[in-house]
């Protein structure tokens, strides 16, 4: 098998962190290691929270410069925007403890 030619691409490593309701980090949740087109020139990242205790998700996103960005930061597609392209790749994850895995130590307000 030819291996794959990674030309054009560089390593990147996200750290995914678990955080509490006051979005203090609680743990490292793992490392994700991405091999990344180098035309994703451009790095953001935040986290989405919500109203509701744990129902916010974290994003990572690479994206080029050169095109318009998703500007829906809730992770998907704003439908009523009219983009002629975007170039864009995301990561998203839950970096809150779900109620029916906390345990006595965690206070919820």
């Amino acid at each position: 098998m030819k291996p794959i030619d990674y030309t054009g691409f560089r390593d990147e490593k996200l750290v995914l962190v678990g955080v509490d309701s006051d979005f203090n980090q609680l743990d490292t949740l793992g490392e994700v290691y991405l091999k990344v087109p180098s035309k994703l020139d451009s790095f953001y990242s935040w986290i989405d929270g919500s109203d509701c205790p744990n129902c916010g998700y974290t994003y990572h996103r690479f994206a080029n410069k050169k095109y318009s960005l998703n500007k829906d930061f809730t992770g998907g597609i704003d439908k009523e925007a009219k983009y002629d392209s975007f170039y864009q790749f995301s990561v998203m994850f839950k970096p809150f403890p779900q109620r029916e895995a906390l345990d006595s130590t965690w206070e919820t307000k």
